[in-house]
């Protein structure tokens, strides 16, 4: 059975465990760039994950040393690499970029504008709840249409 994704409102527990993250990965890698990304990083309702954008110049080794904690390494697509790890239930999703890649600033751009547009931001929210239970896969493809029509106006 396909895994479900189930909506929640951003929580303390959540955000801590958000900073947390940050810092121990800022401090593994001081070379690197860490950030957080996706809808807790706002905050609105989303997912109950967070996730962690780092631009570095060395994806391989820093992939590697991350691998050594406690995340998975998942795949590694055009020069991007995904890690995961799952802390007091909460997952955790790691995308490491090449320095200079295009989603840096698409990623970046995303957050600005829900973060400065409260009606954006709202409706964002309103239809991510819309399409709660969703597959991830089905999940992920109507969110990057939504993001594509209404936030990068493609």
């Amino acid at each position: 059975m396909k895994e479900k994704v189930e909506i929640v409102r951003p929580s303390p527990e959540i955000s801590k465990l958000q900073d947390e993250v940050i810092a121990k990965l800022s401090k593994l890698l001081p070379n690197s760039i860490v950030e957080s990304i996706g809808s807790m990083a706002v905050p609105i309702s989303g997912k109950s994950e967070i996730d962690v954008m780092i631009v570095s110049n060395n994806v391989i080794d820093d992939s590697r040393l991350i691998s050594q904690r406690d995340y998975r390494q998942q795949r590694f697509v055009d020069g991007v690499s995904y890690l995961l790890t799952k802390r007091n239930g909460i997952r955790i999703d790691l995308q490491i970029f090449p320095a200079g890649h295009k989603m840096i600033e698409i990623h970046r751009k995303i957050l600005r504008k829900l973060k400065e547009n409260p009606k954006l931001r709202e409706s964002y929210e309103e239809f991510k709840k819309s399409i709660d239970g969703l597959s991830r896969d089905d999940y992920k493809k109507k969110k990057s249409k939504w993001i594509e029509s209404n936030i990068l106006g493609k």
